[in-house]
């Protein structure tokens, strides 16, 4: 077989296995031997011969039959005798289980990953509203934030997004910034990106049904959205989309 073949057909080893493997309880030599059980496996799910597992290694028959009895005790390998299509006694192996434990290895490590962000995101907003406030938060304003994330279930882009609105505005409050967060929430804004934001003053015409155009927009909004929150906001959408008293309504 030449280099260029050797290329071409690499052996397909997950890269979770390589970062994991000691989790598993696995040493190297476990790992060559388990490597060389899932190749094995691919064809077959006949137990490998210990000349097959012994090839191109070191080891000697009695410490790869040691490191199987270790991967049937860490229930990553099981072993069961049957007959096969010629009626010939053969034993089966089954890795089932350590497909199912690393999996469970890569849930943990990703819900760790998602805790950790989800106190730093928080950790980053209070701090940001502390700086933007220019004073610590009072225990009412704590259990609205909360709210928002735990509750509203709102994003903390968009309440970053919020906050900054109602700073360009000069009405910085936590109530303000809630009327915010509910507009956009019943506009359906579910990330800043997703919005423009534009001051009253855009405000073009008046049509004859009572909906507000804006220049260069493709969305008409109701007059009480503006005048409840002093702010607009229009989707990115290849459609222009008006409300008519409170109803969305698509217009083509």
């Amino acid at each position: 077989m030449d280099t260029h073949q050797l290329k071409t057909r690499p052996v397909v080893v997950r890269r979770e296995l390589f970062d994991h493997y000691n989790e598993l309880g696995l040493n190297e030599k476990d790992l060559v031997i388990l490597i060389k059980l899932i190749y094995a496996a691919e064809v077959s799910n006949k137990q490998p011969s210990i000349e097959f597992l012994q090839k191109g290694s070191n080891m000697e028959p009695r410490e790869i039959t040691s490191i199987i009895q270790n991967l049937i005790q860490r229930d990553l390998l099981a072993l069961h005798v049957s007959k096969d299509e010629e009626g010939k006694f053969t034993e089966y192996m089954n890795l089932n289980r350590f497909y199912e434990k690393l999996s469970d290895i890569l849930t943990q490590e990703k819900n760790e990953t998602t805790h950790h962000q989800t106190q730093q995101n928080f950790k980053e907003l209070f701090q940001y509203i502390e700086q933007l406030f220019s004073r610590p938060l009072s225990p009412y304003e704590i259990e609205t934030l909360n709210q928002w994330i735990d509750v509203d279930q709102h994003d903390y882009t968009l309440i970053r997004a919020a906050l900054d609105e109602a700073y360009s505005h000069d009405k910085l409050s936590f109530k303000y910034v809630d009327r915010i967060l509910l507009n956009w929430k019943k506009n359906n804004v579910p990330h800043p990106t997703h919005a423009i934001f534009l001051p009253p003053s855009y405000i073009s015409e008046m049509t004859n049904v009572g909906i507000y155009k804006y220049k260069n927009c493709t969305q008409i909004l109701p007059t009480n959205f503006v005048e409840e929150s002093s702010i607009s906001h229009i989707f990115e959408s290849n459609t222009t989309q008006s409300w008519h008293k409170n109803k969305h309504i698509g217009i083509n």
